[in-house]
């Protein structure tokens, strides 16, 4: 009977690490609260970390090494009244390169939130129902750092879980307590980054974002100066839209993630001066905010531009994944 037991125990634990698909970390600071006792915070990262990283987000089997590595930052700003706060909140997360040591960043979202919490209550969520800001706030930002990351794959297959994302959204609407999930809230909005995610005027974006990960990126090590060309390829992409829809959230939020990589990428010496010329100018257009790092594209060294062979892989069932050899298992 007792072997039976361990028995159990032992597939519990098995299916356990194979169950969660976020790798994440939560760090909360309150630098500048007096008032509220800082063992609560250290509770509510506890409580974040358990909602995140033990919850079972999609019906795919993730091995130990294949879950997302992913960064919650907040910083409380303000207690507005007794258990209820306002923080800025930093999102990140990030998937390996193939044939790599080098973790790209799929997902990198700023955040201003309120939210309402007492020590030790339960973080509840329901996928159909609202019922707490901070579950519904976590539970959105897991399902964008799913859909962008499977996105980086197989052309627009994560889009059922920006449906999901989309599904947060209603249902805080339906509540109508804090601001974000409504399109009138302002312009660079979780509304408008999920609504944008799935609207049809800018699937030219995550084709993109997949060819930019799957035919760039992952290819640098065997093939740099193909995949050095679809990366141009997709930058042209981005260009195009802008050029049709200005100012698009989907497209910031991109360019503010890859700006750094962009510049490694065609900043090597030995690149082509008209090609880096061209992309130059073409990355200026799309991200002034960065012109200053573009304009010093030519006078850099290769940084990543051929990633070493330590390889840092996953290899999700039913997508074309980066692993330590090459396998073909659908997708891209």
């Amino acid at each position: 009977m007792r072997k039976f037991s361990l028995l159990i125990i032992a597939l519990l634990a098995a299916f356990q690490l194979q169950a969660q698909e976020l790798k994440c970390s939560v760090s909360i600071q309150a630098p500048n609260l007096v008032s509220a006792d800082p063992i609560i915070f250290k509770t509510l990262e506890n409580d974040l970390y358990e909602f995140i990283a033990n919850r079972k987000w999609t019906e795919k089997a993730y091995e130990q090494e294949e879950r997302i590595e992913c960064t919650f930052n907040i910083n409380i700003t303000e207690e507005v009244a007794p258990n209820q706060f306002r923080a800025r909140v930093s999102i990140q997360s990030n998937r390996p390169v193939f044939n790599s040591s080098y973790n790209t960043v799929t997902f990198n979202y700023t955040d201003n939130i309120e939210f309402q919490y007492v020590e030790f209550q339960q973080l509840e969520f329901n996928e159909n129902a609202y019922l707490h800001e901070l579950s519904s706030l976590m539970a959105f930002y897991a399902y964008m750092i799913l859909g962008f990351d499977y996105d980086s794959f197989a052309l627009h297959a994560g889009t059922p879980y920006f449906d999901k994302a989309a599904a947060i959204v209603n249902n805080a609407q339906t509540a109508g307590i804090s601001d974000g999930w409504q399109a009138f809230d302002g312009n660079n909005t979780r509304y408008w980054y999920n609504e944008q995610a799935l609207n049809a005027k800018f699937q030219r974006c995550r084709e993109a974002y997949y060819i930019y990960h799957r035919k760039g990126l992952d290819q640098m090590y065997d093939n740099p100066v193909a995949a050095r060309f679809e990366i141009q390829k997709a930058m042209q992409l981005m260009a195009d839209l802008q050029e049709e829809f200005p100012n698009i959230m989907l497209q910031s939020q991109f360019m503010g993630a890859k700006s750094e990589e962009l510049v490694g990428i065609f900043g090597d010496p030995e690149i082509d001066p008209t090609l880096q010329a061209k992309m130059r100018s073409m990355l200026t257009r799309l991200d002034p905010s960065n012109a200053q790092d573009y304009n010093r594209m030519n006078s850099l060294g290769a940084t990543p531009t051929r990633p070493g062979l330590n390889s840092k892989g996953r290899g999700i069932r039913g997508l074309d994944r980066p692993t330590t050899t090459p396998k073909s298992k659908g997708g891209g």
